[in-house]
């Protein structure tokens, strides 16, 4: 599932040939999923000429991502503190915390649903 995020993510960002090996290092550290069926793969560090990026997979069906089921991955490369980045991290720590918000994001069936939707949540 990375490689194939990551693989998309490249056709829109160049990404060094050894980012896969990054996230999944940071991955065999500690995993990055969390409550409410969400998982935040990102690198361990940050790549320089790489543009901040977010890329949002929702599955049909969850998988087993180390120990808890995910159905939603939010793809982080966010290098660079900003509002942006406070303002994305405090959406995704309401969902971990909240049901309701979760399945209502699983539900999305379109891009423009799902980014009305996680703009409301509060």
């Amino acid at each position: 599932l990375l490689k194939a995020q990551i693989d998309l993510i490249k056709k829109e960002i160049p990404l060094p040939e050894d980012f896969l090996n990054q996230v999944l290092k940071r991955e065999a550290m500690s995993s990055t999923e969390y409550d409410n069926r969400i998982a935040l793969p990102h690198p361990l560090t940050a790549s320089e000429g790489i543009s901040n990026f977010i890329s949002i997979a929702r599955l049909d069906k969850p998988i087993l991502w180390n120990q808890k089921m995910v159905q939603l991955i939010f793809f982080v490369f966010t290098p660079a503190s900003s509002k942006s980045t406070a303002w994305f991290f405090d959406k995704i720590s309401r969902i971990i915390c909240n049901d309701e918000a979760a399945r209502t994001l699983i539900a999305c069936t379109s891009y423009e649903d799902f980014a009305e939707r996680f703009a409301t949540i509060q």
